[in-house]
């Protein structure tokens, strides 16, 4: 049986580009109703959002009113059970296939116009500028994590040797920090979306401070040379992402 989304044509592809860039909180009204749902009306969500169908037009009217505090109280207070969903949501290839039309709107944020007569357009410009990259990092990773999940599910490398113990061990640690990059990033978006104050700017910060930086800093003084560059060099990118927002709201 086709899973809904994963063969998608250039016309669907373009038609669903040009509605996320014209509604910005479109996908995330999306994941919302991903996140309320039971695994049976995933194929049925997928369905109606594609289409555009009456029943999806009343779901996102509904949501949009309702708006996203369940979703920022699972990043901010149910950190497992928000890990849980997003797993489920990367098992899913028609749920990834628009997911990343998602992450070419967002990356496109870094060219988006602003009016320059609100005087939030400042903070707006910075904050799309961050969401710009923090797509590019999660585009970077969901290929890599799928990679490794394929080889653990198949017990198998990519060129088709069985794994050893050694070399599962090794496949399962990668694919644990490109989901942790990949949940965490994904976090931050939807907590920079919603970002009203600068109180909510810090609290991003903190979530890239405890979830990117402090796994590192517990570590770091146990690696080889080798490693500990690479690690270095991975808090240097963390800390420019922390540092970028450090934004005023007005």
């Amino acid at each position: 049986m086709a899973v809904v989304g994963a063969n998608l044509t250039s016309t669907q592809e373009s038609q669903l580009l040009n509605r996320l860039d014209q509604e910005e909180d479109l996908w995330m009204i999306f994941f919302t109703v991903y996140m309320r749902s039971k695994v049976d009306q995933i194929e049925d969500i997928k369905t109606r959002f594609i289409a555009v169908t009456a029943e999806w037009q009343a779901d996102a009217k509904k949501t949009r009113e309702q708006g996203f505090g369940e979703i920022k109280q699972l990043i901010s207070e149910k950190t497992l059970q928000w890990n849980i969903r997003i797993k489920q949501y990367l098992a899913d290839v028609g749920l990834i296939s628009i997911f990343k039309i998602y992450l070419r709107s967002l990356a496109g944020l870094r060219s988006k116009r602003i009016n320059t007569n609100d005087p939030a357009s400042n903070a707006r410009k910075q904050i799309n500028l961050v969401l710009s990259q923090l797509a590019d990092n999660i585009s970077l990773c969901i290929d890599p994590y799928l990679d490794m999940t394929r080889c653990l599910e198949r017990n198998q490398t990519p060129g088709g040797k069985d794994l050893t113990e050694v070399s599962r061990n090794y496949y399962q640690m990668r694919q644990n920090e490109y989901f942790n990059l990949i949940s965490t990033y994904l976090a931050l978006v939807i907590s920079l979306k919603t970002a009203a104050t600068s109180e909510d700017l810090v609290r991003c910060q903190d979530l890239a401070r405890r979830n990117l930086v402090k796994p590192i800093e517990l570590k770091i003084d146990t690696l080889d040379k080798n490693d500990k560059k690479d690690a270095w060099n991975k808090l240097d990118n963390y800390s420019k992402l922390i540092r970028s927002m450090d934004i005023q709201m007005q």
